[in-house]
């Protein structure tokens, strides 16, 4: 598990390991394990989203790919449900007055 381990770091860092170097690492590599990883770690849309960009998806297994890929579109659902259910909360709390101070996601989202 750990080269598992070191090529995800690898692929997650930008500028990280060159896209040929991880060509070969992914091709060769046991990822049975990784998704529940990804799942506690929540970053399976960060994979998701460097693989596709260095154009990798079609070095993992297809299952993997389809695993990942639906994972990360269901982290992407549920920040859009989160960023809805805030701006709901905003709207009452600017009607009834009451000042509000966003931190954390949130505030970086509302930057956005």
């Amino acid at each position: 598990m750990s080269a598992m381990v070191g090529t995800l770091i690898e692929t997650l860092r930008l500028g990280g390991a060159a896209g040929t170097d991880l060509r070969a690492r992914w091709g060769g590599q046991r990822l049975d394990r990784l998704p529940r990883l990804l799942a506690h770690e929540g970053a399976g849309i960060w994979l998701f989203r460097r693989l596709k960009a260095l154009q990798l998806s079609s070095v993992v297994p297809p299952a993997f790919w389809e695993q990942l890929r639906n994972q990360a579109f269901a982290t992407a659902a549920l920040g859009l449900q989160v960023e809805a259910e805030t701006l709901a909360v905003l709207r009452l709390f600017d009607q009834a007055g009451i000042p509000v101070v966003l931190i954390k996601g949130v505030a970086r989202r509302a930057l956005a």
